[in-house]
């Protein structure tokens, strides 16, 4: 059974490769991947193997820290 904070947090991945691992269904939901900057004041965050566990700050906003969209194609 999971936490309810880590319920509650956002999942991050390493690399695209382990996204599509981890995440089987993406493919099919979503034509792009943003690779995003995080550093220590977007948030806290777990790392677990190449999977991340991430509470962001209010200040936090996406769009700002997206800095490249992989499309799904890229993917091998």
């Amino acid at each position: 059974m999971v936490s309810l904070c880590r319920w509650a947090s956002s999942s991050l991945f390493l690399n695209k490769e382990a996204a599509y691992l981890l995440l089987p269904k993406l493919r099919g939901r979503y034509k792009f991947i943003a690779k995003v900057d995080i550093t220590e004041k977007c948030g806290v965050s777990v790392l677990l193997k190449s999977h991340i566990d991430f509470w962001r700050y209010d200040t936090f906003k996406p769009s700002v820290a997206a800095v490249e969209d992989i499309p799904e194609d890229s993917h091998g």
